[in-house]
């Protein structure tokens, strides 16, 4: 049996106020929780370290001076995406040591595929590109420089939906192609 709590709740150790979620689905730390005891049960050492890590980033976050805002999902996936991203550019720096890199390589590739599940879903390229497109009609940009102010309009309304690189990268696309 699952109780709601309502004042101070206390995960690992790490304490905060918490109140149930409103659809009454679990939060992405009790998720983490049960994951994490449902790993040490199944003795899955690589999903282990994962959720461990996540935990100590979040755990990180919090300590830093002035940190004030509550331990929520979004500030999970904040987290989450930053790592993935970390981990992301580490694979992109163990393709150059070859053969050396492929088993931390395939650390990093399983821990990507673990977290995503607790991000939104992205958008397809094509998706993206469509509302790059109507970015810049609403906008009546043409101007290939202008791709920063295409990408801060994209990124304001579909934050964590879709990445800004891939959004900059089409935004550069389309304005070299309208701008011919």
């Amino acid at each position: 049996m699952r109780l709601a709590h309502l004042g101070p709740c206390r995960i690992g150790s790490i304490s905060f106020a918490t109140a149930p979620p409103k659809d009454g689905c679990m939060s992405i730390a009790e998720k983490l929780n049960e994951e994490l005891k449902d790993a040490m049960r199944c003795r899955d050492q690589k999903r282990l370290a994962c959720i461990r890590q996540v935990k100590a980033k979040v755990q990180e976050a919090s300590n830093v001076k002035g940190f004030e805002g509550a331990l929520d999902d979004p500030l999970y996936q904040g987290i989450i995406t930053t790592y993935i991203k970390s981990l992301r550019k580490g694979i992109e720096e163990l393709e150059a040591a070859g053969a050396r890199g492929e088993q931390l390589r395939g650390k990093y590739q399983y821990e990507i595929g673990y977290l995503e599940q607790y991000l939104p879903k992205q958008m397809t390229e094509d998706e993206v590109l469509s509302i790059v497109k109507a970015a810049i009609a609403s906008k009546k940009i043409s101007d290939p420089k202008q791709a920063g102010q295409v990408t801060g309009m994209v990124m304001k309304e579909h934050k964590g939906e879709v990445d800004a690189g891939l959004v900059r990268r089409l935004a550069e696309q389309e304005l070299s192609r309208l701008a011919k």
